[in-house]
C-alpha cells in the first residue's frame, strides 16, 4: 500500500506540475475569536462552493440549492437534524443564532445565503501571524499568554509588542 501511495502521488503531482505531500497546505488551524468572526468564517466556509467563476451569473437560488445539497459540505448538517454526521459538533456556531433549534437552524440558513448577495471578507486574509483571528486586542492576550512572538515576527510584521 505504501509503495502505491507513493507512486500515485509521484504521478499527480508530475501531472499537476506541483510537489510535496498531496494534502500538504490543504487544511489549517486557526485560532478564532468568537462572535462575528466565528459566524464570519463559518459562512465563508460553506459559501465555498459556489464562489466559482463558473457560478458567476448562475441565479441566487440556484445556488443556493446548489449549496444545500453539496456532498461534500457541512451546511446540511446545520439545516436539518436528519442530514448531520455524528462527528460533527454544530451547536457551538448554532448558539450565536438562537441555538440548536428550529428557529436558530432557519436563521441560521438566512445568515449564510445573505453571503450571496454581497462580496464577503476572506477571513482567512486577515489572520494574523497565519493562525490568530480577532481584534488586536485579542492577537495581543494569544501572544503574550500562550505564544514565542520572536518566532511569530519573522512570520508577521503586524505583530507589535
Amino acid at each position: 500500500m505504501h509503495r502505491f501511495n507513493t507512486a500515485y502521488i509521484t504521478y499527480y503531482n508530475l501531472r499537476h506540475h506541483r510537489s510535496g505531500h498531496l494534502y500538504q497546505g490543504c487544511y489549517k488551524a486557526i485560532l478564532v475569536e468568537a462572535d462575528e468572526y466565528l459566524l464570519e468564517l463559518s459562512r465563508y466556509i460553506h459559501l465555498n462552493p459556489v464562489r466559482f467563476k463558473k457560478y458567476r451569473d448562475t441565479p441566487i437560488e440556484e445556488k443556493s440549492k446548489i449549496l444545500k445539497d453539496y456532498a461534500w459540505s457541512s451546511l446540511p448538517g446545520y439545516l436539518k437534524i436528519q442530514s448531520r454526521a455524528d462527528f460533527l459538533h454544530h451547536n457551538v456556531v448554532l448558539a450565536y443564532m438562537g441555538g440548536d433549534y428550529k428557529k436558530g437552524r432557519l436563521r441560521y440558513r438566512d445568515f449564510v445565503l445573505r453571503g450571496l448577495t454581497r462580496k464577503l471578507v476572506n477571513s482567512l486574509e486577515e489572520t494574523k501571524a497565519g493562525a490568530i483571528l480577532g481584534t488586536d486586542s485579542f492577537v495581543v492576550w494569544v501572544k503574550e499568554q500562550f505564544l514565542d512572538i520572536k518566532s511569530l515576527k519573522k512570520k508577521d510584521p503586524d505583530l507589535k509588542n
